[in-house]
This record gives C-alpha cells, structure tokens and sequence, in this order.
C-alpha cells in the first residue's frame, strides 16, 4: 500500500488490530499492561517515543484513544518513513512514477503483495511437491516434521520458509512453481546426512533443501 499510495487501515499491520482491541477493552485494568506512550522497535533496538518525553507518561484511560492514534500512526506510517523514500527512489528508477500510478489502477495492494512475496504457506500444497533424499514419506522423521510444521504458527511457518528459502514467500501458483537461479523448476527437498544428532538442520536456498541428520524423537528435531 506504501507502493502503491494507498490508505493503511490498523488490519495492515500484523497484530495491531487484537493488541488495540485488548488495550481498548481494558478498562479500569488497563495499569496491568504497564504501558507508556512509547514503542520498543525490535528491527532497531530502540525504544520510540510516541510524544515528547512518551517514554516516562503512563496510559491511562483519559489517555487510551490518543495511545491508540499515535500508535496506529507509528506502526502504518512513522516506522517506514525513514525507508519508503528510498524504495520509492530505487522503485521508480525500474517503474516510473506513472507507470505504477496507472498500475495501481488495475492491481488490488493484495494483488501486488502476491506478485513481491508469493502466496501464503500452505502446508498440503508444500508437502505435495516435496521430494526426499534418504528418506520417505512414511519415515518418522518425515513425519515429525510435517507435525512440526503442522503444530506452528503462520508466522513460524513463514520463518521456516525464509530459513529455508532466503525468501518471505512462497512464488505465486504455490510450491509447484518454484525455480533456481537458472529458472528451472525445482522441487523442496528433505535430504538425510550422515551426522550426529546434535547437529542442526541446514538449509541450502538456492536449491531450497533443508539437511537433516537422523534425529531419535521428534523433540530432538
């Protein structure tokens, strides 16, 4: 929506929607969740105040609605300030500005989204085109491993991908159309490796593989 200049709504932002809601929804317990008008930004390290000096003054519930509009705010448009003229520069060196103007007219931001990160993991589909070395499908590491995944958050299966992967998405049409660099299809694979069991999975992204040793149970995997 940035690219595009479109309106952010609270739902663009991962979380931010249900942790308003809870703040919203606390009442005369709102002092519970300790909260200062302030952000601790962990792509940064820093702690963002939200007004002068937000670090040191308490929300409470005179002050719940401005919390809210000033952390909305931060969250859909003060954290990307510092970056979105640069993407936009670097962007409208390969698309220009009135290019992508008239292309936001055609493509939904949910569409481009697709189109620069792929579509969502979905777990039937990744395993369908999956392929195994020294392994099976009906061995239990395979096994623990698709319960594994199976168990995980969206996010946690997001971020096994992109440790699989080197990328935040899945390309569009799902897992049966990934490539390697030389634009061959190409298949995820579980490969078995002769090590130790304290040995930790790897994963190699430009072949999208990730090496297992033989674990014994499915807590040491």
């Amino acid at each position: 929506k940035h690219l595009l200049g479109l309106q952010r709504r609270v739902e663009d932002a991962p979380g931010l929607a249900e942790q308003i809601r809870v703040v919203q929804s606390a009442g005369a317990s709102l002092g519970t969740l300790c909260l200062t008008f302030s952000v601790d930004d962990a792509t940064t390290g820093r702690t963002i105040e939200l007004l002068p000096g937000g670090a040191d003054k308490d929300v409470d519930e005179s002050s719940v609605e401005e919390y809210v509009r000033l952390r909305s705010d931060w969250e859909l448009e003060g954290r990307f300030k510092p970056l979105m003229p640069y993407i936009l520069k670097g962007l409208h060196c390969i698309v220009p500005p009135d290019v992508l103007e008239a292309f936001s007219r055609i493509v939904s931001a949910e569409e481009l989204d697709v189109m620069l990160a792929g579509h969502g993991i979905n777990i039937k589909d990744w395993r369908d085109h999956t392929e195994y070395d020294g392994f099976d499908e009906d061995s239990n590491l395979v096994k623990w491993f698709w319960e594994a995944v199976e168990a995980f958050t969206a996010q946690e299966r997001e971020d096994l991908w992109t440790f699989i992967s080197g990328s935040k998405g899945v390309p569009p049409g799902g897992f049966g159309h990934l490539t390697n660099a030389a634009g061959e299809s190409i298949r995820f694979t579980i490969a078995k490796v002769s090590a130790s069991p304290d040995h930790l999975p790897v994963a190699h992204t430009c072949g999208y593989q990730l090496d297992l040793a033989a674990y014994e149970t499915a807590t040491d995997l």
